[in-house]
């Protein structure tokens, strides 16, 4: 009996807003049905197969051919295209309407329901623009986009969120790993239907989607090759503290790919079938294996799910560029001990390995106590009064938030003296009878890692404007100037005191200033 496999992917909104306006681009024959290109993953849900798609009206898609091919679109015409899409789509659409084909066999559709189609969240913060999107086995990329206000041509496309169906149906049986071809057709005139054309019947847990794969047999194989690799991977890790331990570690990792660009000409812009993914093991002390989770952001060449598409003409060429994610995260869930984590990076042509201590504190909920520290380069300051999820993301992801402020570790820690040097830990406090209640002070300060020396004191600081009433968690960030410091390695160091004489052991991470 299928189970739950492959349930969430990354979804390129830009490369799918393209293909819908100039199927060309895709290898589609201009309006006629299309089934490589669809806005969401086929899924198994128990003993269902629950296929996600998308149909437009053909004649309105031709009607509106001038609003959605029109280059460096003015806000004007951004606000048409929205409407555009949104005329397009086709709705009140029942399940005698559809018709769904396994492997050229049609079987009968159980229901149909709504489910609209939303692109990933662009996120804007100090730093840029990014795209975040959930990968295969739930942990989220990031996607650098370049953005210029001043340049029309560096504009966001942002599309609308589409009435789309959800088609059920129960597949005949099938053994584990098995893939089949997906025709979904629709009982409508002048229908375009956009979905995806396969799914694999697969019993591998939601976080290790590639286990038991020939890629992850690769990626396995690479890891315990020992081998470093040509990919400057790096990955980094936070233990929440308290309630949040339910979350479990934070793992973030960080890579950089260069965006691929090729010319082409009339015959559009090749969909580039690079693979991008990402495979990890975690040991206990003991050496025993406590985790291992793996994610893919492009399970097929027709899934591709790397970056937006973006581009610029020159007489009768064009230049495509294909963005792709440079962070990585997820969370594993681990019981309080000693780790070593092991991971392999491959963007399908080239690898990198990297390796991290990792430790998970224990907490008894009747102490003072501190986390360990992130650092980071990106952060942006929320609405007033916001304190939860900031971007609409599946997987229940929880950003580190900090008196309205978002921060976003970073696992490369070298960092430039212009840079943004922010940092964020979290501080326990036992919830005490209000009349025992007391100052609780966060002392910070950077020491030179060569000599031991203390580079830079800070001023304590006062953790009760960062607590939230009730919450024995009190999450504590800021940025720190470090333009006056000499390049070299140092060490971020916090402690935690009340005003009953109470202290924390000194934590600490390490950083490299560079030119």
């Amino acid at each position: 009996m299928p189970s739950v496999g492959n349930t969430r992917t990354a979804r390129n909104c830009l490369i799918r807003a393209m293909c819908l306006l100039c199927p060309a681009l895709c290898g589609f024959v201009p309006l006629a049905p299309a089934q490589e290109v669809g806005p969401e993953p086929i899924r198994v849900e128990s003993n269902e197969v629950l296929v996600p798609a998308l149909v437009l009206d053909k004649q309105r898609a031709a009607h509106y051919e001038e609003i959605l091919h029109t280059r460096f679109p003015s806000n004007d015409v951004l606000a048409k295209r929205t409407q555009a899409w949104m005329d397009m789509a086709v709705r009140d659409l029942t399940a005698e309407h559809f018709h769904v084909l396994e492997d050229g066999q049609e079987l009968k559709v159980e229901r149909v329901t709504s489910e609209p189609q939303v692109d990933p969240p662009l996120v804007r913060d100090n730093l840029g623009e990014y795209m975040e999107f959930v990968g295969f086995g739930g942990g989220k990329w990031v996607i650098p986009i370049p953005w210029n206000p001043a340049d029309p041509s560096t504009v966001s496309n942002i599309y609308p969120e589409l009435p789309g169906y959800l088609i059920a149906y129960e597949p005949p049986a099938s053994p584990n790993g098995a893939c089949h071809q997906i025709t979904v057709k629709v009982d409508r005139p002048d229908a375009l239907v956009y979905s995806r054309s396969e799914y694999c019947n697969t019993i591998h847990a939601a976080g290790d989607p590639l286990k038991g794969t020939k890629l992850g047999h690769k990626m396995a194989s690479t890891l315990s090759s020992g081998k470093k690799g040509q990919i400057d991977v790096r990955s980094a890790a936070f233990a929440p503290l308290g309630n949040r331990s339910a979350v479990g570690v934070q793992i973030f990792v960080e890579f950089p790919l260069k965006p691929l660009v090729s010319l082409v000409g009339f015959a559009g812009c090749p969909i580039p079938t690079q693979t991008v993914s990402v495979f990890g093991k975690v040991y206990s002390s003991n050496g025993t294996l406590a985790a291992q989770f793996s994610d893919i952001a492009s399970w097929h060449a027709d899934d591709l799910s790397v970056g937006p598409y973006s581009e610029t003409t020159g007489y009768d060429w064009a230049v495509c560029t294909f963005y792709k994610p440079n962070l990585y995260e997820t969370r594993l869930p681990l019981a309080p001990g000693q780790y070593k984590m092991q991971l392999v990076f491959s963007d399908g042509l080239d690898f990198g390995r990297t390796e991290i201590p990792l430790t998970v504190d224990s907490n008894d909920r009747k102490h003072l106590a501190i986390s360990g520290i992130a650092v980071a380069r990106r952060f942006r300051e929320l609405p007033a009064g916001s304190h939860g999820v900031t971007t609409p993301l599946p997987g229940n992801f929880l950003p580190l938030l900090s008196n309205g402020v978002e921060i976003t570790p970073t696992a490369d820690t070298r960092f430039k003296k212009n840079e943004p040097f922010h940092f964020y830990f979290e501080v326990y406090e036992p919830q005490q009878p209000e009349s025992q209640g007391g100052t609780i002070l966060a002392h910070l300060r950077i020491v030179d890692a060569k000599t031991g020396s203390v580079a830079k004191e800070l001023q304590p600081v006062d953790a009760a404007p960062y607590g939230m009433p009730g919450e024995p968690v009190i999450p504590i960030g800021g940025g720190i100037d470090i333009s006056n410091l000499p390049n070299g390695p140092y060490r971020l160091e916090v402690q935690a005191t009340d005003s009953a004489g109470n202290s924390t052991p000194w934590r600490a991470t390490e950083f490299t200033i560079v030119r």
